[in-house]
């Protein structure tokens, strides 16, 4: 196998999205006057995974992804707020709070010299682009398709089609996506053709129809 393109996932995968994401949370527990907690935590959580699982299938757009996940939230408590206004105060301390993953600046580093480097992600505007130009790490990639910019979110075929088509679309088996998600990362690559490679830094994930499965991103070593 001659690998020649490497699809990045972002979200978990080069940044540690859930510590920025549970840093900036904290303002919205102080907003909704409620302890920040696992209890609270667990609310958050369940009302954006509904979210996003709606948003991943066409089911909502972008802007009812952003406002329903905070006044969901809200509404658990009792209380009634502008999500979209949680939201914008929430995605700014995101991107504020640029944590990499442990050894994602290195595997960058150590891959850019002799493959195509794209991120993919199916994060928001606000953050994505923003985020990887804070982190000074913008210049590595070839390509950053968000999909809150093309209103096609993974793992949907078109999207694949579309971060394809802008690196001229190499054969696709020279083409590898690298990401967290079993389902929009791996899923997704695979039934487009691509080669996947997940990252299971917990390793939570049992069984996962994926070529290949790594910890660390350093194990990238051994296989690009």
């Amino acid at each position: 196998m001659k690998i020649t393109h490497v699809f990045f996932d972002l979200d978990n995968t080069l940044f540690d999205f859930t510590a920025a994401s549970n840093e900036a949370l904290k303002s919205f527990a102080e907003v909704l006057n409620v302890p920040y907690d696992n209890s609270f935590l667990d609310v958050y959580h369940e009302h954006n995974h509904t979210a996003w699982h709606l948003f991943e299938r066409g089911v909502i757009d972008s802007m009812t992804l952003r406002r329903s996940r905070f006044e969901n939230t809200a509404e658990h408590y009792g209380i009634k707020l502008d999500g979209l206004m949680m939201n914008r105060k929430y995605l700014r301390l995101l991107v504020e709070n640029k944590r990499f993953m442990s050894g994602a600046e290195e595997i960058l580093d150590y891959l850019h010299p002799n493959y195509s480097l794209s991120a993919i992600t199916n994060g928001l505007k606000e953050v994505q682009r923003p985020r990887l130009m804070a982190a000074e790490i913008d210049h590595l990639f070839d390509s950053i398709v968000v999909s809150d910019e093309i209103g096609l979110a993974k793992p949907d075929s078109r999207y694949f089609q579309f971060a394809w088509e802008k690196v001229d679309c190499p054969p696709k088996d020279q083409v590898i996506v690298i990401g967290d998600n079993p389902h929009s990362d791996i899923l997704g690559g695979r039934e487009f053709g691509f080669n996947t490679c997940l990252f299971d830094p917990i390793q939570k994930h049992d069984q996962i129809e994926s070529d290949y499965q790594i910890s660390s991103l350093h194990e990238l070593k051994d296989i690009l």
